[in-house]
């Protein structure tokens, strides 16, 4: 690859490419491509063929513009993730008085390769929400480098999807000849374009609205909190269009793109736009207030998912800089406005404009390249994700999830140390010293019930026996049992 680094974006709406390159001025994209997508839905590749010519397409325009082949990309991975959750895990440290080292910190985001996944699910990401240390709870990465303490324990936002995303991934790049370096969660590329160190620090919501699907993620002090993703977005506002005013899919989409506006109120009475063939002869016409309240509408239902996921997330009181939205649908006239008054948050339309160099290519600084634009940028400098480097890493087979079925996405770009190999080993001997004991102490305490139980029934027996023994006749005859 060079001192150049590319990056694809597999969309709905469009595939795209974007090579950059570091300057003294920042990060360079010096060049962007797109192409319409084909092959790809709501994020999920339906179409390996349509969409290998696409990339094949965008390859050989880059390699033209760099005059260098490309032999390496980093992908965004986006659609309908299967499910999310935090998992904690912990390190007992053998000398608690030394300083924990950054090598003791990464040993607990190797620890997550121990976690099962579920039959045909991969990790797409895990990010680190905070440590703790002994008593202190929600230490941040630089804080808990120096400290000292008897145990380390990291909480993790892990996300899962499809295998299928990743084994579609590599099938077409093999077929193009490219090996993927990293594969990152397009919200997250995204963000990584788009928000200031000021929203990204205070914490903020970042809305990207697509074709298929709207995903979220929620950042605080640089960390990844929570992501999420909506089956309805930009698309949906298109076919609402056709349906209604029963025209082609193509006609509703340019539509929206040049005209649509989500306030009626502004939109004059019985305004209507002529439809009008090759030949100037007009079709049809589209009432242009009914065409805005139809946008609006979708959009009031795609925002109030949205302020339904924030408003229960455990985050909602601590995204101080509110919600940035981006993404095609970002252009709509007046969705700010209609975005504040349904989240009842400050709300900021962005593209990447700040976080690339101002000699970039013009098409780079578009709201439709934030996502390719965003994985040049953690390629160079990995800020947000959490993926290792992937280009050396063993393929998956399809079906071979399991315990250690995401590691193609997680390898670590280093070796462990052999000082660290030595301390995993005895924390996972000391563990297993520890079940041995707790094994045994088990199993004393059964023999000790069991012997207590037995002496119970031998005294009940004996008091049975003496009161059968008792009174006239037993005194005159004794106890028959005793005497057999």
């Amino acid at each position: 690859m060079g001192k150049h680094i590319t990056a694809i974006d597999l969309g709905s709406s469009k595939i795209a490419l974007a090579t950059g390159c570091s300057t003294d001025s920042g990060i360079r994209i010096v060049s962007y491509h797109e192409v319409p997508s084909a092959g790809i839905r709501n994020g999920e590749i339906i179409n390996i063929f349509h969409v290998e010519q696409a990339v094949s397409k965008l390859i050989e325009k880059a390699e033209k513009d760099l005059n260098e082949p490309i032999d390496q990309v980093i992908l965004n991975i986006g659609g309908k993730f299967l499910h999310k959750e935090t998992q904690s895990f912990s390190v007992h440290r053998p000398n608690p008085m030394q300083f924990i080292t950054a090598e003791e910190i990464e040993s607990l985001t190797k620890a997550r390769n121990n976690t099962r996944n579920n039959a045909g699910e991969i990790l797409l990401e895990a990010s680190p929400i905070k440590y703790t240390i002994d008593e202190y709870v929600g230490i941040p990465y630089e804080e808990a480098v120096g400290m000292s303490g008897n145990d380390i324990e990291a909480e993790f936002l892990m996300v899962f999807g499809k295998e299928s995303l990743l084994n579609y991934r590599r099938q077409i790049m093999d077929s193009c000849n490219l090996a993927i370096k990293k594969a990152i969660l397009s919200p997250i590329a995204a963000a990584r374009a788009v928000l200031t160190e000021t929203e990204l620090e205070n914490g903020v919501v970042l809305v990207d609205i697509g074709k298929g699907t709207t995903e979220i993620v929620m950042i605080k002090d640089g960390i990844v909190l929570d992501v999420a993703s909506l089956p309805f977005a930009g698309d949906s506002i298109t076919n609402d269009i056709k349906n209604v005013a029963n025209i082609t899919y193509k006609c509703a989409e340019e539509i929206k793109i040049q005209r649509g506006n989500c306030c009626p109120e502004i939109v004059p009475e019985n305004s209507r736009l002529a439809i009008k063939n090759q030949d100037g002869i007009v079709e049809s016409e589209v009432d242009m207030n009914l065409m805005t309240n139809v946008i609006e509408d979708r959009l009031i239902e795609i925002f109030e998912a949205v302020r339904h996921i924030i408003d229960n997330s455990r985050w909602s009181g601590k995204l101080a800089s509110g919600v940035v939205i981006t993404g095609g649908t970002a252009y709509l006239e007046n969705i700010r406005q209609l975005a504040q008054a349904m989240l009842g948050r400050n709300v900021r339309l962005a593209a990447p404009r700040t976080a690339i160099a101002s000699d970039s290519v013009e098409a780079a600084f578009d709201s439709y390249s934030s996502v390719a634009v965003g994985l040049v940028l953690e390629g160079f400098e990995r800020r947000l994700s959490h993926t290792g480097d992937m280009s050396s890493a063993p393929k998956t087979k399809p079906g071979n999830s399991g315990q250690k079925g995401f590691g193609t996405l997680f390898d670590d770009d280093e070796k462990m140390s052999k000082e660290e190999a030595k301390r995993l080993k005895e924390e996972e001997e000391r563990r297993k010293r520890e079940e041995k004991e707790k094994l045994k102490e088990e199993k004393r305490k059964q023999k000790e019930e069991e012997e207590r139980r037995k002496r119970e029934e031998k005294e009940k027996k004996a008091a049975e026996r003496n009161g059968r023994g008792g009174g006239f006749f037993g005194q005159l005859f004794g106890n028959t049992d005793d005497n057999a």
